[in-house]
């Protein structure tokens, strides 16, 4: 995976009124969406809004929810898309403007969220532990991902503060460290084992986990493409060495022997 490496200083500057105010809605908009997007994940849905729809409706519906949060998510932070985007949106906001939106796009998908009240299968209580101890282990591997990366700048705020001198400039590198030396992209892979270790699914979470499962895939692979194109063979090499998503079993050994 990639982080920053600081550079050289920049004088000290004030940030302008608008930027104060993007920082800000970033930083609600993204902190509130991920707690929502995460409790929604290990919990029943939050039903704000009932549409009473037929369970064939209710399927349609929020399929429809997903994809439009897969355009949205997907279509902003591609490099062509950025590169249109940026002429109206200047590049050193664009990151926390795409916090925004994803917010919006999650608070969406939640609220409107609707329930078919049809089970496929509901585990027995001896093995919802199981399941729950699973959602556990991948919410500290998402956490221990973000720290992994020390500089991970998930909000788009730093970009911001760069540009206006109150931080130091970085270079991207390539990081291996902690579990992106088992798989080049760990925060995915935690999302996938807290989508299928449900105590209990339901039609339309069945739905969502196969959507979102089949959308992780896809957007790895052109987040891929991406990372190729602005570190070429650097990261082609990192390719070579770690899986894309799920850790391999030579990976682990490999890991374990260098320890």
């Amino acid at each position: 995976m990639t982080e920053y490496r600081s550079g050289l200083t920049q004088k000290n500057e004030v940030l302008p009124v608008r930027a104060h105010v993007i920082i800000k809605f970033a930083l609600l908009f993204g902190t509130t969406s991920l707690v929502a997007f995460g409790t929604f994940l290990v919990a029943p849905p939050f039903g704000i809004v009932h549409l009473q729809l037929q369970p064939t409706a209710v399927l349609i519906w929020d399929g429809i929810l997903c994809l439009l949060f897969f355009f949205q998510h997907s279509y902003m932070i591609r490099l062509s898309a950025r590169t249109h985007l940026e002429r109206i949106i200047p590049a050193h906001y664009f990151g926390a403007v795409y916090t925004v939106a994803s917010g919006c796009a999650i608070f969406t998908l939640l609220l409107l969220w609707q329930e078919s009240g049809i089970y496929v299968y509901i585990l027995p209580a001896s093995l919802k532990w199981g399941g729950r101890f699973l959602a556990v282990l991948a919410l500290i591997g998402v956490f221990w991902s973000v720290i992994a990366l020390r500089s991970f700048d998930s909000f788009g705020i730093r970009s911001i503060k760069e540009r206006f001198g109150v931080v130091k400039p970085r270079s991207i590198i390539i990081s291996n460290r902690g579990p992106y030396g088992y798989t080049r992209h760990p925060i995915y892979f935690c999302a996938l084992v807290l989508f299928w270790t449900n105590s209990s699914m339901s039609a339309e979470r069945l739905l969502f986990n196969m959507l979102f499962s089949i959308w992780i895939v896809v957007a790895t692979r052109l987040e891929e493409r991406d990372l190729l194109s602005e570190l070429g063979q650097e990261y082609r090499d990192y390719q070579t060495k770690v899986p894309m998503l799920v850790p391999s079993l030579a990976t682990l050994f490999r890991k374990q022997v260098e320890m």
